[in-house]
């Protein structure tokens, strides 16, 4: 019976030992997580708000509509969009961000409960509008789409990423930046070092300094003869 206990007990160690040690997987031990490491150069982005024919063609690629069905789709959407975007300027609800301290004792002030119901009427009339709204366009809705469809598309109307999309910023060159001489010898030269062309030297060079043909920095005005950049222009030194 010893032998039974102690033959269980030590099979027991061995299998929480087991389930304790971390797994090796193909992208390292199993449940770590990678995600809050970043690979790569970080890329500045921005929100756009899409518009309402983005915004159609956005959902009807979502519901995986046909090609026979999407403008049809898209026609109906363009204008439910249109509308929910008026009734939502009509109904602004205003809202203040909320304290972390907590709210002084006693009855609330004739301005903050004149707030408050303002508030309240601002969102049931909005909330009224929408009900309409959507009741209305129920019936052009399912004309395209199925029943399942249709109540895919109204999840995804509370969705924000639906309505805007995220685009790269590029930073903006500083167009007072000149290139340094080293760079301008290098875009004036071609491949085997001989200047490619005289107007790439000439631009760029309106510093009042002393250029060769090649675009080599003078210092003052050359006391050889031949002939030089200076403001932009040829001039011919004797």
């Amino acid at each position: 019976m010893k032998k039974i206990v102690l033959l269980i007990t030590s099979m027991m160690f061995v299998a929480t030992a087991a389930m304790a040690q971390p797994q090796r997987g193909p992208q390292g031990p199993r449940g770590f997580n990678n995600h809050g490491f970043h690979r790569g150069p970080r890329v500045a982005m921005k929100v756009v708000k899409l518009t309402n024919d983005e915004i159609a063609e956005k959902f009807a690629h979502r519901l995986k509509l046909e090609e026979d069905k999407t403008a049809e789709f898209a026609s109906v959407m363009t204008t439910f969009l249109a509308e929910r975007t008026a009734i939502n300027e009509q109904y602004q609800v205003k809202t203040k961000p909320m304290s972390p301290q907590r709210m002084p004792k006693g009855k609330l002030t004739e301005e903050q409960k004149n707030e408050l119901k303002s508030m309240y009427e601002q969102m049931h009339a909005n909330a009224k509008a929408m009900l309409k709204l959507h009741k209305d366009y129920r019936p052009q809705f399912l004309e395209v789409l199925n029943g399942r469809q249709y109540h895919r598309m109204m999840h995804l109307l509370y969705d924000h990423g639906m309505f805007v999309k995220f685009v790269r910023i590029t930073p903006d060159k500083d167009e007072k930046e000149t290139p340094t001489n080293k760079e301008q010898q290098v875009s004036s030269r071609g491949a085997d070092g001989i200047a490619s062309s005289i107007g790439a030297i000439e631009k760029g060079t309106s510093d009042g300094q002393w250029y060769s043909i090649d675009g080599v920095r003078q210092n003052g005005q050359p006391s050889q003869t031949g002939i030089f950049i200076r403001n932009g222009k040829k001039v011919l030194v004797k």
